[in-house]
């Protein structure tokens, strides 16, 4: 006994559906939907380039402002130039500035750190031309309440100690409290202000993304 086949016969019966003819509303809609999404999709370039701007500035370039005593603006210090007796010398690197205090002859006092690929270098004192490895130097014009002969012997006081920590005893750190006895950073401080901002850089751009979007036009 053969067994039966089933046999699928097409169903002509079936409504077929002709491509949708172009008119001017459908047109017109489609305008809206594109421009629609070109002003979404430049809303979101704006805000992340916002949200790059604002990270660069927070990471990177800070100013210090008058609760840390800056008096007037940085002073660079030209090659083959002497700073004055106990000044305070500031040498930017990549992502952060190194700090020292002059004690003459040529000699820099400052808190190694992390300089030259060392691991929690002690306070030592070295060249002008070491404390710059190669790169600029500037003289910080910040008040202070000691002597120039006391703002050396305090710098010289600590020398070899090796208790570095990079938020709460840095170079900078080191630097504030020779001058003025004020253990504090602009960089850390500056640097304990970043979530914040990214926060706020954040909610920035969810809310011009959710305003762009409200603005949808309606699908049909």
């Amino acid at each position: 006994m053969v067994p039966s086949r089933s046999v699928i016969r097409p169903n002509y019966s079936a409504e077929f559906h002709y491509p949708r003819v172009l008119t001017r509303a459908n047109a017109e809609e489609t305008d809206t939907c594109v421009q629609w999404h070109v002003r979404r999709h430049c809303c979101w370039i704006a805000a992340r380039s916002r949200l790059t701007s604002i990270v660069m500035t927070s990471c990177i370039h800070y100013k210090p402002h008058a609760e840390y005593m800056v008096c007037k603006p940085d002073s660079v210090l030209l090659p083959g130039e002497e700073p004055p007796l106990a000044a305070h010398l500031v040498s930017p690197r990549a992502f952060y500035e190194h700090h020292g205090i002059y004690v003459g002859n040529g000699c820099v006092i400052h808190y190694a750190g992390l300089t030259n690929r060392r691991w929690r270098a002690p306070v030592e004192e070295v060249s002008l031309v070491g404390f710059a490895n190669g790169y600029p130097v500037r003289i910080r014009h910040d008040q202070r309440l000691f002597t120039c002969a006391e703002v050396v012997t305090r710098a010289r006081s600590r020398l070899g100690e090796r208790r570095y920590r990079i938020l709460t005893n840095n170079c900078e750190h080191f630097c504030g409290w020779v001058l003025r006895e004020d253990c504090r950073s602009a960089q850390v401080d500056h640097l304990r202000r970043v979530p914040r901002n990214l926060c706020s850089a954040l909610l920035t751009a969810l809310m011009t993304l959710r305003t762009s979007s409200t603005a949808a036009p309606p699908i049909r």
